[in-house]
Parts: C-alpha cells; sequence; structure tokens
C-alpha cells in the first residue's frame, strides 16, 4: 500500500528462455507429462526426475506453471536492468534445485537460472546470485559451475544432515568458473549468529569485491 511500491504483470518465460538454461530434451519431456501425467509411469521419467512417487512427480499443466515462475522472475529481473525499478520482491520465484536437464526438490524449472541468463543476455557482465534458503541452491550452482560471469553463495544447513546433500567448502566451481562457487555449510541449530555472521564476513564481501551489475537472491 506505500506509494513507491508498484504490482508488475508478469508474462510466462518463453521456450527460447527456459531452453537457455534447461536442455530442450528436458523441456519437450516436461510438456509431454504436462499434457498426459499418467505418461511418468515409463522408467524414462526418472531419468528426467519427473517420475511418479519421487519428490517432483508430473502433474497436469506443469509446464504451464513453471513457465510463468520463469517469466515472473524474467520480468522481475529485466525491470531492475532496464532501470524501471531499485529492486522486485518475485513470491513465487526461488525454484533453486532443479538442474539443467532433470526436475529435483519440487522444482521443475529453475528460475533464477533462467533470470540470470536473461540478465546476461541483455547485457549483463556480472550477476551475483545470493542463496538463503535452508538447502543448498545446488542446480542453480551447477547451471553455472564453470561461468565466471555468475558467482553464486549459498549458505544452509550441512548437506550431511539435510537434502540435497551437496554444497560443502570443496565445490568451488570448475575451469573457468574455479573461485565463483561459495557454499557455507551450517551445522544443525546453528543459530542466528553464526547465520548472520555467514553473510556479513563470507558473501557480503565477496559480493562486493564481484561487483555485479545485478544481485539475485
Amino acid at each position: 500500500d506505500r506509494p513507491d511500491v508498484i504490482e508488475i504483470e508478469p508474462t510466462p518465460a518463453t521456450d527460447a528462455q527456459i531452453e537457455a538454461v534447461h536442455a530442450p530434451a528436458f523441456v519437450a519431456a516436461v510438456k509431454r507429462y504436462s499434457v498426459e501425467p499418467a505418461l511418468a509411469a515409463a522408467l524414462e521419467a526418472s531419468t528426467w526426475g519427473l517420475a511418479a512417487g519421487g519428490d517432483t512427480p508430473a502433474f497436469t499443466g506443469m509446464h504451464e506453471a513453471a513457465a510463468e515462475i520463469c517469466g515472473a522472475s524474467v520480468t522481475a529481473a529485466l525491470a531492475v536492468w532496464n532501470g524501471d525499478v531499485d529492486q522486485v520482491f518475485c513470491p513465487g520465484g526461488g525454484l533453486h534445485h532443479a538442474f539443467a536437464n532433470r526436475a529435483a526438490g519440487f522444482c521443475i524449472y529453475n528460475d533464477p537460472a533462467v533470470a540470470m541468463r536473461a540478465l546476461l543476455d541483455a547485457g549483463a557482465e556480472r550477476v551475483a546470485y545470493v542463496d538463503v534458503d535452508v538447502h543448498h541452491g545446488d542446480g542453480t550452482q551447477w547451471i553455472f559451475y564453470d561461468d565466471p560471469r555468475v558467482l553464486t553463495c549459498s549458505v544452509h544447513q550441512s548437506g550431511k544432515y539435510l537434502f540435497p546433500g551437496t554444497g560443502g567448502l570443496a565445490e568451488r566451481g570448475a575451469g573457468e568458473g574455479v573461485g565463483y562457487s561459495i557454499n557455507i555449510p551450517l551445522p544443525a541449530l546453528a543459530g542466528e549468529t553464526a547465520y548472520l555472521r555467514a553473510g556479513d564476513e563470507v558473501i557480503a564481501p565477496a559480493v562486493r569485491a564481484f561487483r555485479p551489475d545485478a544481485v539475485v537472491t
């Protein structure tokens, strides 16, 4: 209700925007099972992370729903990039467990990754990603693991105790992306002091040193 807050109407992400991050064969499978979820009973569905009984089972309309979430995040990111607003809150976003070719952890498409790719395609040279969810932001990290244009930072409960089991200190990037993945795994019940120190003493200095054109969290 504040006068300096506006609502922005998003549009669904296009296939091209989604396939800039996700394998076309995976997107095709999502579309197929989205029309007829019963087909996901086939063994092939497990390849895409969409098998019945898994954590991300196929359901009717899932492609359209996931494309709308990606579209909202892209709309948000480009609104900032274009200078229309200073920051955007996108309540449906953050589906960080989806991989380039597989759904996981209740996430079909990885909307943060799709939004960041849209920023890079729009001209951003560096984008920082800060993941503050209790789970490791695995899908987003692996999508950009060898890309020095994206700094991924994740503070989370240690994978020793919690899904998805990744996010250790040794996961630092690959190839040209070495050093551009930062993970801070915390033990269960670490409390707010450790959590805030992770942000203040590790993530914030790293992001400032990276000098990103945009920050996605």
